[in-house]
């Protein structure tokens, strides 16, 4: 899981990267289509991998996160509680 997230931002560096240079270079790509679509899919695999990245790191604390009864979720992380 943990590679998947670093994967995940690997790729968002990618895109981000590869939506600057088209910009720079003016390849005939319509601006906002270009940074709209680029914006979204960096921020989406932003996303994915930090989820992934952290739920590694809290010991499934994003699962507690998800699916909490015990009130509130952060108490549950610090508390150490066993999913």
């Amino acid at each position: 899981m943990q590679e998947l997230g670093k994967y995940s931002l690997d790729m968002s560096k990618l895109i981000f990267g590869g939506v600057i240079l088209a910009g720079i270079m003016n390849l005939g790509v319509e601006a906002i289509y270009l940074f709209g679509v680029g914006g979204t899919l960096v921020a989406f695999f932003a996303v994915i991998g930090f989820v992934f990245l952290f739920k590694i790191k809290i010991d499934y604390g994003f699962y507690l996160f998800l699916n909490c009864d015990r009130g509130s979720c952060f108490d549950c992380i610090h508390r150490n509680y066993v999913v």
